[in-house]
C-alpha cells in the first residue's frame, strides 16, 4: 500500500506495462508447449447430430463457452437461421449437461464439444475440421458467437440477407488500429472457403488462450491475410443508416443523445466544442445551449453512479435531474447545424464499432445486435441501460437488462482483476 502511494503515476504505467509484457509472453509459451495448442492438435471432444437439417448449401457455425441454458438472446439467432434455411453448426467450448445437449439438438443439424482452447477464433479453426470430417462443403459459411444479444428473429432476418451480398461480409467494422472485420459476425462466399490464403490461414490457426493473441493473430491478422487475397470487408451497416439513426436521436431530444452516446471523452469534447457557439442564434433565432447541459450532464455521469443509484428514477424528465444539475432546460430541441452530426459520426467510426455504435443503431435503426460487455467496458453507463430499456417492460428486454447491469464496469475492478482489465487480458 504504501509502496504504491509513493511510486509515481508514469512508473507504475511502465511497471504495468513490463509486468503485462512477461504475463502475454508466459501464457503463450504455456501454450505453444501445449500439444492441444497445436494446429494439428485434435480439439474435438464429440459431435452429436442435430435434428435440423435444410441441405440448402449454407452453414452457420455459433462458437460459445455458456454452459447453461440458453437464453432468449441466443435462441433468436437460432430460430432466424432456420427460417432462413441456414444449417446451424453449435460449437461448444465446454461440456454442456446432457438434458441441455438434447435441447440444443433441436436448434441445429451439429453440436460440437471442444476443448475450450484459442477463444472463439479457435472455435471458428475447428468448426471447418468438423465440417470436412462431416464431408460438408458449404457455399457459403457464417460465423458467429456469443459475445452478442440477438434481437427478434424478425430483425435479424434482413441481416442474414444482407450477409448474402459480398464475397467477405460482416456486420460492422473497426478502425483501431487498423481497418479490419469484428469477428462476432462474419460471411464468405464459396470464392472465399476454397481461396489458398483462406484455408491455409485456418489450417495453421495456433489456438494460444489470450484476449491479445485473438485479437492481434485473430481480428487483425485475419484481415490482414484476407486483404492480400484482395477480400475487402464489406460492413453490412453504412455511415448513412447511422447518421440517419443519429439525426432520428436528436429529434426527439436531448434526453435521448445523453442516452445513446458512448461515455468517450472525445464525445464530451466535440459537445463541448459546439456549445462554445451556442449563444449564438442561428437562422431559426433558436439558441443551442443544451449542448452545454449535455456534455456536462455526460461528463459527471459516473460520479453521479458513485453518489447515489436513488436518482436513476430522477431521469424520467429532463426537468428532474438530479441535484447539483440545475441547468436551463430548453424547450426547443431541434438541431440545425450538420456539422455536428459529421463530428460526431467521425468520431463513432474510428472507434469499434459495434460498441460505439450498437446502442444508436439498437434503439434508432432497428439494428439486431448489440455487444454484451458494453457496461464492463465502459462504453455505457448502468444509468444509461436504465433509460434505454425503462419504457421496454418486454421480458426480452428485461432479460438483456439485466445480463448488462450484473457484470460491474471493469475500471472499478481492484487487484490483479483490475490489473488483468486494465492491460486488455479480460
Amino acid at each position: 500500500m504504501l509502496f504504491s502511494r509513493i511510486i509515481s503515476p508514469g512508473l507504475k504505467k511502465i511497471s504495468e506495462a513490463y509486468l503485462a509484457f512477461l504475463l502475454e509472453l508466459a501464457l503463450r509459451i504455456k501454450s505453444f508447449i501445449n500439444p492441444s495448442a497445436w494446429p494439428s492438435a485434435r480439439r474435438i471432444e464429440s459431435i452429436h447430430k442435430g435434428d435440423l437439417c435444410s441441405a440448402s448449401g449454407e452453414v452457420a457455425v455459433f462458437a460459445s463457452s455458456y454452459i447453461e441454458t440458453y437464453p432468449e438472446f441466443f435462441l433468436n439467432l437460432f430460430e432466424a437461421l432456420r427460417v432462413a434455411r441456414i444449417d446451424l453448426m453449435i460449437m461448444s467450448n465446454r461440456k454442456i449437461a446432457d438434458e441441455n445437449v438434447e435441447i440444443l439438438k433441436k436448434y441445429c443439424r451439429w453440436l460440437v464439444i471442444r476443448e475450450n482452447i484459442g477463444r472463439d477464433f479457435g472455435a471458428y479453426a475447428d468448426s471447418l475440421k468438423a465440417l470436412q470430417e462431416e464431408q460438408i462443403f458449404p457455399d457459403r459459411l457464417y460465423l458467429f458467437n456469443d459475445s452478442l444479444y440477438y434481437r427478434s428473429p424478425k430483425l435479424l432476418g434482413p441481416l442474414l440477407s444482407d450477409l448474402r451480398s459480398g464475397d467477405f461480409t460482416c456486420a460492422t467494422v473497426s478502425l483501431t488500429p487498423i481497418l479490419h472485420a469484428q469477428s462476432f459476425c462474419m460471411s464468405f462466399s464459396k470464392k472465399v472457403l476454397t481461396h489458398p490464403f483462406f484455408c491455409k490461414y485456418w489450417a495453421k490457426y495456433f489456438h494460444i488462450n489470450t484476449r491479445r493473441w485473438a485479437i492481434s493473430k485473430g481480428e487483425l491478422g485475419f484481415s490482414l491475410m484476407m486483404r492480400k487475397a484482395n477480400f475487402s470487408p464489406q460492413p453490412v451497416f453504412s455511415s448513412f443508416q447511422v447518421a440517419r439513426a443519429l439525426l432520428a436521436a436528436k429529434k426527439i431530444g436531448k434526453l435521448e443523445l445523453i442516452k445513446i452516446l458512448p461515455q468517450y471523452s472525445t464525445i464530451h469534447s466535440i459537445l463541448s466544442k459546439y456549445s462554445v457557439s451556442s449563444l449564438v442564434p442561428n437562422e431559426k433565432g433558436t439558441l443551442r445551449q443544451f449542448y452545454i447541459d449535455i456534455s456536462i450532464f455526460m461528463r459527471d455521469i459516473p460520479s453521479l453512479i458513485e453518489r447515489t443509484v436513488s436518482n436513476i428514477a430522477q431521469l424520467s424528465s429532463y426537468n428532474k435531474l438530479p441535484s447539483g444539475f440545475a441547468l436551463e432546460a430548453r424547450k426547443s430541441d431541434e438541431v440545425t447545424d450538420f456539422n455536428l452530426t459529421e463530428d460526431l459520426l467521425r468520431e463513432l467510426f474510428s472507434h469499434s464499432q459495434i460498441h460505439s455504435l450498437g446502442l444508436l443503431l439498437w434503439r434508432h435503426g432497428e439494428f439486431p445486435l448489440m455487444k454484451r460487455d458494453i457496461i464492463f467496458r465502459s462504453i455505457y453507463s448502468p444509468l444509461q441501460i436504465d433509460s434505454i430499456f425503462e419504457d421496454d417492460l418486454s421480458l426480452f428486454a428485461s432479460t438483456v437488462k439485466n445480463d448488462l447491469i450484473r457484470r460491474q464496469e471493469g475500471r472499478f475492478l481492484r487487484g490483479i482483476q483490475g490489473f488483468l482489465f486494465r492491460r486488455g487480458f479480460i
